[in-house]
Formats: C-alpha cells, structure tokens, sequence
C-alpha cells in the first residue's frame, strides 16, 4: 500500500544514520490522512523510531471560500504545476477537483478537540483564520509562524544586481565601495526601467504599489538611489528599506583581497572553497550556511507579502533567493549565474515559479562573485 511505504521512507529517513547528524530532519508526508485511524498510524509509527508528539505536527487546510477554491483549481491545472491532472480545460478541471472533493467530504474527519493528544494546525481558507494546539519546541514554532504568513496569491518578486561598485572594478571582494562610473550609468539605466515597467500607472491612473529592498552596503543604496517614490494617497511608492540581513557574504579575512592574491598566498583555502562553495567559511567570514541563516527573516516576509518587491542585492544573496524561490538545491545555489545588469522577475505560483528577465546594459565587469 502506497501509504505505508511513504511511511516507511519517512521512517528509515528519520532515523538512518548516527543519532547526532538526525538532530534537526525534518520529514514533510504529504498526504489526505483523511480520518483519525489513519493520523493515528502516522503517530505511533513515527513514536516508534524515538519522536514525541510535540515533534510531529499535523498541518490541516481547509478552504471553503469559493472563490479561493477556484483560484486553488487554477493552480493545480496550471501545465507548469506538473501535477497528474492539469493541463485541463478550465470547466472539466472545475468538474473534476470539485468531484474529488466531494468524494473527499464523505469520508473527510476533520481535526478537533478529540484530538488534544496530537500537536496541529488548521489553517481556514489559506489562513485567514487559524486554529493549533500543542505546539510545543523551536522548529514546531518556527513551522507554524511560517504557514500563518503564507500568501496563497501569485507574487511578484524582482531581482537585481547592484551596479559595478569601485572594488568590482578592482577584481576586489567585498568591501563598502561606492559605485564606479559604470556602475552609476547603470543605477540611471534601471532607474528608467522602474519608470517605464513598474512604476508606470495603470489605465486608471493609480500604481502597482512595489516596495524597495536593499542591503546596508553602498553599492545597493547607491544602485537604487534614482528610482522616484512617487505618491498614491499614502502609499510612497518604492520606499527603500534596508536589510542588513541582504548583505553580501562576508569574506572575513580576505575580505578586500582578490581571488588570485587569496589562489597564491593561501592555496589551500582556494582549493577547501572551489571543492564545497556550500559549507566553505571564510576565515573570520561566512560560508553560504550562514547567510542562509540571516536570510530567514527575509524569506518569512517574502512569502507573507501582498505587494511585489524589487530587491537589489549581491550576487551570493540573490542566488540563494533565486535557488529559494525556483525550487533548486541549496547544494547548487553557490554556483548559480545571477546575471549582472538584469533585472529577474520571480512569480511563485503554489506548484511552480514563473521567470521573466529585461537585460538593462551590456555587462562591462560583473560585480561580486562569492
């Protein structure tokens, strides 16, 4: 039965291996488990590898606005989403999910006060309203606050390099350098572009309201600092707002050094950093781990957004947003092309993520390469 061995694989998953590297796994069983027989195999399989009930979260949706069900459907039968059955014409996928979910209500045992022994969250029509109950410990918590700012909507996320700053030009890493010559042609380049595409009114005459995102660091401030911040009532918009967290990763002791200084004077650092981008740290820096880190404040308010956001970053950062948002590895994220002087636009969708992207100049240096 495909249950069990669903089971089984999040069983052997969970406890494979030393006891000291299973600290931290976290297994997602994507299933119905649609009566309280079957929620309770899931526990008590899972209780017999060692977890406790705290550590094993029941995650409800339950979505009765039509409205919202019809966006649902839309989704699921969006060819992008990959899913058995999309691909459908619009009025047999609105017949068949809504057949599905009939069949489901017959036999569907909701989450209740009878099961006060197990930890759960329900989440009412995409969030709108939220009920749990025994959440107990770190990642249970981080979870819950996680699902509650979930935007069920498409977004729209844009994403920019910030132009070649003074130690780009210089082949030098890090660093709080302004901009170079270049680098400011192109701030006034993307400064257009935000007119003419984003901030350009709609047939009624008011704006896609967007917010700004930068790092602390010059050279997003300074990348960003021509785009206007026109007014809609009370809405300024583009406000910038400024993330320390979107920073570039720091390179600790080399940070102002150049690839081919840290290649023949520290070979051996070269050598650790070229095998494993990933978990590589510099010497008193980060390694991609670390901003992973830092970055989680940032995905949170990513994903509970209502407005679209254009972020101007590094290179390091936006690869892991990019990798984020498009599904990919954390494993191949370090070595991702961000391409300079081009602006990303990311539409996260419930089962894909659409991609867009408008070259503004052509690349003369390409800034940071972490």
């Amino acid at each position: 039965m495909f249950f069990h061995r669903c089971i089984d694989k999040m069983t052997s998953f969970l406890s494979s291996g030393p006891e000291d590297e299973n600290i931290g796994k976290v297994a997602l069983f994507d299933g119905t488990n649609f009566n309280k027989q079957r929620r309770e195999c899931v526990r008590t399989s899972l209780e017999q590898i060692g977890l406790k009930t705290p550590q094993i979260l029941f995650v409800e949706c339950i979505t009765i606005d039509e409205e919202l069900i019809l966006q649902n459907i839309a989704a699921a039968n969006d060819p992008e989403a990959g899913l058995p059955d999309s691909g459908l014409e619009p009025e047999e996928a609105i017949r068949v999910y809504k057949e599905r979910r009939s069949l489901y209500s017959k036999v569907y045992e909701p989450l209740d006060d009878s099961d006060d022994h197990l930890s759960w969250v329900k989440l009412i029509n995409g969030g709108k309203k939220v009920q749990m109950n025994s959440i107990e410990g770190f990642i249970p918590g981080r979870i819950v606050a996680f699902l509650i700012g979930l935007n069920a909507n498409p977004q729209q996320i844009y994403l920019c390099r910030h132009g070649l700053s003074q130690y780009n030009s210089l082949g030098r890493l890090g660093g709080d350098s302004s901009l170079s010559r270049e680098g400011e042609n192109f701030a006034l380049k993307l400064a257009e572009f935000v007119e003419q595409r984003i901030n350009a009114p709609k047939p009624d005459g008011s704006l896609m309201k967007v917010r700004l995102w930068t790092s602390s660091l010059r050279r997003t401030i300074e990348t960003a600092r021509h785009i206007k911040h026109p007014h809609d009532g009370d809405w300024v918009q583009m406000r910038p707002r400024v993330w320390r967290a979107l920073d570039e990763l720091h390179a600790g002791q080399f940070d102002g050094w150049t690839y081919e200084e840290i290649e023949r004077l520290h070979p051996e650092e070269a050598r650790r950093r070229s095998a494993d981008k990933l978990h590589y740290q510099y010497p008193r820096g980060e390694s991609y781990l670390d901003v992973i880190r830092r970055l989680d404040p940032i995905v949170h308010e990513l994903e509970k957004t209502q407005h679209p956001i254009m972020i101007i970053a590094h290179q390091g950062v936006l690869r892991l947003l990019y990798a984020y948002f498009r599904g990919l590895p954390r494993d191949v994220a370090p070595r991702l092309d961000i391409p300079v002087h081009t602006v990303l636009r990311l539409t996260p969708r419930a089962y894909s993520c659409g991609e867009e992207a408008w070259p503004i100049s052509p690349p003369d240096l390409a800034p940071d390469s972490c």
